[in-house]
């Protein structure tokens, strides 16, 4: 029970990270990411992604090469916060793991396939959405 326990706290805290880090990217951009938010480019999820890659990164280094994190504290962080914050960052370090193991085919084929099949169901979920139903 204490293991959700910590899930669900750092994924609230992480859900409110996330929409805090939107509002303050493009409160600090507004005039400068006028152009890139013009062409669509969602540059508050960009930051966030970066940023939960760049932590995950660093945790799970302190997790699994000094194992110097309690498991409960990888709970709250990794899987709480950072899952709720961008589930970008598991995707991140994912790859580089498979990289780092020098699979490189299979890293590469991680990320296509990923990207390939996040894609597909995205469309899939607004063609359902979209679907009327049939009058009868």
């Amino acid at each position: 029970m204490l293991q959700i326990a910590l899930v669900a706290l750092g994924g609230a805290a992480g859900a409110v990270a996330r929409y805090a880090t939107d509002l303050a990217v493009h409160a600090a951009f507004r005039g400068r990411l006028r152009d890139l938010t013009a062409a669509g480019l969602p540059v508050g999820t960009l930051a966030v992604n970066a940023v939960g890659c760049l932590a995950i990164g660093f945790v799970m280094h302190l997790v699994l090469e000094r194992q110097s994190i309690d498991d409960r504290v990888r709970l709250l962080v990794v899987t709480g916060f950072l899952g709720s914050l961008t589930t970008f960052s598991a995707f991140g370090f994912e790859t580089f793991r498979l990289v780092d193991a020098g699979r490189w085919p299979v890293a590469a084929g991680y990320a296509l396939v990923s990207f390939a099949v996040g894609l597909a169901a995205v469309f899939a979920g607004w063609s359902l959405a979209s679907l009327r139903p049939i009058a009868g």
